[in-house]
């Protein structure tokens, strides 16, 4: 999840909006294969966005902008959007370098041990 900049400011500042940029920033990260840092560096880096197509660029623009009255109002919306583009995409387009990359990378992984719990069943009442 990501936090959106009003949210920075403060917490409770989160709204419907809030949420659309966390859902804009993730489907940036799938469809660029990077991570999110900066998205206001990343909004005027072409090379980022160059084998994206025009109209997936224009949704993850616009549901990560700065200011919240920019964005999608509501998650319904940005939904809306995603689906009439998805109709427009050509089939051929694909992240799987980046994306493996990405998946690959593994460095913010972290395995914990697992201990096996007992469960309700097996407790004697």
């Amino acid at each position: 999840a990501y936090m959106s900049p009003e949210q920075r400011v403060d917490p409770r500042n989160a709204g419907p909006e809030s949420d659309v940029y966390g859902v804009g920033a993730t489907l940036y990260i799938l469809v660029t294969g990077r991570r999110p840092f900066d998205l206001a560096v990343a909004h005027q880096d072409p090379s980022v966005h160059e084998r994206v197509p025009q109209p997936l660029r224009d949704i993850v623009r616009k549901s990560t902008m700065p200011r919240p009255a920019d964005r999608y109002r509501t998650a319904r919306e940005m939904g809306a959007a995603v689906a009439k583009v998805l109709g427009e995409i050509d089939p051929a387009f694909e992240v799987e370098t980046a994306m493996d990359e990405f998946a690959l990378d593994g460095s913010d992984t972290i395995v914990a041990p697992h201990t096996q719990t007992e469960s309700n069943e097996d407790k004697d009442d």
